[in-house]
């Protein structure tokens, strides 16, 4: 129950922004659903019942959440703000006096800045992500997780690239790297969706999901053993496979529906 009440709740505090207001006022309203869901139980309602009956006598908070809204630029009041971009830039100072110290003592201007300046911005950006998407969970709001988990997991894929690239593979092989992408992304909305938001996958997700995979690991595959001939038969096999597992859930849901008549 309480996992339909933060879902109705993500809708209604959608475009307010994320302050402690706005955190305090949701748990408000939530710590009430889930009082008055208890009385509903006890009286032997259903859980649609309960939920429907919880919603209308929520009360009037409308007013209060376009305060809220009225306040767009509120998180720039918060303390927090302000340490985190306290940390940012010296943590840049930091860089550039390490920079300047390597130049001036080992001459090593230009290698330096291809080393600590490319590290630096990736750290910041990995901070970054961390951060909003740990706001994201505290405050239930999933809407940028997926993207924020693929950007994460794409930097990794590029990065794996250049490392093969620097081991020794040459990029007319290590490209096939960048085929992994759209099953990254894939993987991303399934650790959104079904993980953080806690909400059903269904099948039609899986689709993709197949092929994103079975498409690098034809390419990879062929590559490595120059049979690129026969090896198209894994998109075959791919296809029966969603094939068959698609007639397999249709025919479930057909035998429940016939179950319940």
């Amino acid at each position: 129950m309480i996992n339909r009440f933060r879902a109705y709740l993500d809708k209604t505090f959608k475009y307010l922004p994320y302050t402690v207001e706005a955190d305090d006022l949701r748990e408000e309203i939530l710590s009430g659903l889930m009082e008055r869901a208890e009385e509903y139980l006890a009286e032997g309602m259903s859980e649609d019942q309960i939920f429907d009956k919880c919603v209308d006598t929520l009360g009037d908070y409308t007013e209060a959440i376009r305060a809220i809204k009225r306040k767009p630029f509120a998180v720039f009041k918060d303390a927090k703000f302000y340490k985190s971009i306290l940390a940012v830039f010296c943590f840049v100072l930091s860089a550039v006096v390490v920079y300047l110290v390597l130049g001036v003592t080992l001459s090593l201007w230009g290698k330096g800045a291809l080393i600590i300046f490319p590290t630096m911005a990736v750290v910041i950006y990995f901070a970054l992500m961390a951060s909003l998407l740990i706001r994201n969970i505290k405050f239930h709001r999933h809407f940028t997780s997926g993207m924020i988990i693929a950007s994460v997991l794409v930097i990794f894929d590029t990065a794996l690239f250049f490392i093969l690239w620097e081991c020794g593979v040459a990029p007319k092989y290590g490209w096939v790297v960048f085929t992994f992408i759209p099953f990254l992304v894939v993987v991303s909305h399934f650790i959104a969706r079904g993980v953080l938001r806690k909400k059903k996958l269904y099948f039609i997700s899986y689709v993709p999901l197949i092929f994103s995979i079975v498409t690098p690991a034809y390419l990879t595959s062929s590559m490595l053993s120059g049979l690129w001939h026969p090896l198209w038969i894994l998109f075959v096999v791919a296809a029966l496979v969603t094939l068959v597992c698609g007639l397999s859930v249709l025919f479930k849901k057909v035998e429940e529906k016939n179950r319940w008549r």
